[in-house]
């Protein structure tokens, strides 16, 4: 399964958590940037803005967002949702090792 099989609903969520984590401490770091142009590339850059607007209109905050998180059934996009950000925060930890 990948971001583009997702349905549209589970798409905001995994969009709509992703911003939540990388905006958890009030800015978005290099590492955080990255990681979501990656996941912006694979949905592809007009999907994720409408998406993004989606989340922006829907959430005004956390509190929303765990209700909608909890909507999301299917054990199978649970999984692909949070392993992508368990995973973008991985890289986003793992320290830096000169050349």
């Amino acid at each position: 399964m990948t971001f583009t099989d997702l349905e549209r609903k589970q798409q905001v969520a995994l969009v709509a958590l992703v911003e939540a984590m990388a905006m958890s401490d009030g800015f978005v770091s290099e590492g955080e940037e990255k990681e979501i142009s990656k996941l912006a590339a694979a949905l592809g850059e007009d999907r994720y803005r409408t998406l993004m607007d989606e989340v922006d209109e829907q959430f005004p905050d956390l509190d929303a967002l765990k209700a909608y998180l909890q909507t999301v059934e299917d054990a199978a996009v649970r999984e692909l949702i949070y392993g992508t950000v368990l995973l973008s925060l991985i890289h986003i930890s793992e320290p830096t090792r000169p050349p």
